[in-house]
């Protein structure tokens, strides 16, 4: 019985929403152009954000570079997605 309701007054906000676009068009036309601003000034965001300048070059001091070099081990180095018991390797340092 409830779902009936609830039905029934869905079919009249829809139908009332629907005389009111036929009837005034212009809150459709005023929440296009809204909608249309929006996705034109994302679209534009995106391309001008592809090409802002990005880092060429990283100079390094003595300091930071001995660091990376005692940081660094040969070999081939792996990250998985997900840890599982299956997947993850242990080795001793």
């Amino acid at each position: 019985m409830a779902a009936l309701c609830f039905g029934l007054i869905t079919l009249v906000f829809v139908y009332t929403t629907l005389v009111n676009i036929v009837e005034r068009p212009d809150g459709l036309k005023i929440g296009a152009f809204f909608i249309a601003a929006i996705i034109v000034s994302s679209l534009v965001s995106r391309v001008w954000r592809t090409t802002e300048l990005r880092v060429e070059k990283i100079n390094l001091d003595a300091e930071a570079e001995r660091f990376l070099n005692d940081c660094a081990t040969p070999g081939p180095r792996c990250a998985c997605a997900r840890a599982t018991s299956r997947n993850v390797v242990r080795t001793a340092n």
